[in-house]
């Protein structure tokens, strides 16, 4: 189950680290292992077929159970992405 507040902080070649919501970017709670910043700019899970220059691994993620967030009003959960191959 997807929180409001669940977000993603990304590795971003330009701009330092971004966050962003999760319902902005139309992913839900967990988040993917993988991530893609395809072409156009557009975050989305990763398939097999996706060039690795733009791909994001998870390396760290909330362990807050959907029950465990419910009864914690104020708090959110969020997941870290780096880019696989340094640009």
């Amino acid at each position: 189950m997807t929180k409001q507040d669940d977000f993603i902080k990304l590795e971003s070649m330009f701009f330092g680290n971004v966050i962003i919501p999760l319902r902005e970017v139309n992913l839900s709670w967990p988040p993917p292992e993988f991530l893609v910043m395809d072409g156009v700019g557009i975050l989305r899970e990763a398939t097999k077929d996706d060039d690795k220059q733009h791909l994001l691994h998870r390396t760290q993620m909330s362990a807050l159970t959907d029950e465990q967030i419910q009864s914690c009003p104020g708090i959110a959960r969020g997941a870290e992405y780096k880019y696989v191959v340094d640009l």
